[in-house]
């Protein structure tokens, strides 16, 4: 049965993906409830309590269930992508990383896989009671004229970046001065959009923090396991080993090893990231969803000063997420808070490729050692 169409399952097709996980003893359970493939995905944590009375069953269940609805993220993206480009040049593209518009192509193919919009009855509605009328039809000249006018004021409003790039980010620099988080975020709303507000460090201090964080995890991920230790690292271990091939036990592992930092230098995971909570800090704070480990969360959002940004957008992940909270440290001015300061000092320095001091601090510096020595014992 193809996972792109359970929604489409009848109760028949439920029952006999149950059996195949080895819960054919409660089918009937699931006969008598009518549950069939828009039911099944609808499902919540209570009502599956109901039918699973053992633990065991429920988290067997779930890891299923959650396996049903997984689609690719971003590391899965760029990890499928990078190796086809590196291994086939041809298919390389302009783009810094070489493969943006195959990404934009894959992405735009899982977004229609989804769900296709179109077919909602709640859209059609919608559309009927909002659409323009004469949609896709020519519009008479003097129609055209304001409407050609307003899109030339609109391309040259400080609200967005404009054709000239690196003359208004100057400009919004100065704007963003002594205002509040609320302030600049209302000024300049393209500082929601995740790759948008990437592309704003990049213009202000030519850093792509997308490829350097890639490239820069990516070879220490084993040593930064290797050095862990806790209960996070057994919770994530337990979702790693699920992995269905190669290509994702990598994307979880790198999504992992961030998550793995704070605990090797001791300080607050709850200023980088928090599960079901309030953010404890006003400084850019992570927000997983819907779970109780960061690996299954159903949607990741990211807070700064009680503000939650960045939510809903599709293909965020982990390593997308830190990208964007320290894209909103360096594009706010926020400093880094006391106990959380040597991992991003880290992640900043070895990471993300920011750092321009020769100054390094002596437990960043010893880490960095640590997970040296360990790549040149391999």
């Amino acid at each position: 049965m193809e996972k792109s169409a359970v929604e489409e399952w009848t109760v028949e097709n439920v029952v006999e993906w149950i059996s195949g996980l080895g819960l054919g003893n409660f089918t009937a359970k699931f006969t008598g409830e009518e549950i069939d493939g828009e039911t099944l995905l609808g499902l919540t944590e209570h009502m599956i309590g109901k039918i699973f009375r053992t633990m065991k069953d429920q988290v067997k269940f779930l890891k299923a269930l959650e396996n049903l609805k997984r689609y690719p993220d971003h590391i899965m993206y760029s990890t499928v992508l990078s190796t086809l480009c590196c291994k086939y040049r041809f298919l390389r593209d302009d783009s810094q990383t070489g493969y943006a518009t195959l990404l934009e192509i894959l992405r735009n193919k899982f977004k229609k896989e989804r769900k296709t919009l179109i077919s909602v009855e709640t859209v059609e509605d919608m559309k009927k009671k909002f659409g323009a009328v004469g949609r896709g039809r020519k519009r008479a000249p003097e129609q055209q004229q304001p409407l050609m006018e307003k899109r030339r004021e609109s391309m040259q409003s400080e609200e967005f970046p404009g054709e000239d790039e690196h003359s208004t980010v100057h400009t919004r620099e100065r704007m963003m001065e002594k205002k509040s988080t609320e302030e600049v975020l209302g000024l300049f709303p393209f500082l929601k959009h995740p790759k948008l507000l990437l592309h704003e460090v990049e213009l202000r201090f030519g850093v792509n923090l997308e490829r350097n964080l890639m490239s820069g995890l990516s070879r220490m991920v084993d040593p930064i396991f290797r050095l862990s230790s806790g209960h996070l690292l057994t919770t994530v271990m337990s979702y790693i080993e699920d992995a269905s091939d190669k290509t994702q036990e990598n994307g979880l592992r790198m999504n992992a090893a961030l998550l793995l930092l704070p605990a090797l230098f001791r300080e607050r995971e709850n200023l980088l990231f928090v599960v079901d909570q309030v953010p404890p800090s006003p400084t850019p704070t992570i927000v997983f969803k819907g779970t109780t480990s960061p690996l299954a969360a159903d949607d990741i959002s990211v807070c700064v000063d009680g503000i939650e940004i960045l939510s809903d957008y599709p293909g965020m992940d982990i390593t997308l997420a830190v990208e964007c909270i320290f894209s909103l440290y360096f594009s706010l001015g926020i400093e880094y808070p006391k106990a959380l300061k040597k991992i991003l000092t880290f992640m900043e320095r070895y990471f993300m490729k920011l750092s321009t001091s020769d100054k390094v601090p002596l437990p960043v510096l010893k880490m960095y050692s640590q997970i040296t020595a360990l790549l040149l014992g391999e």
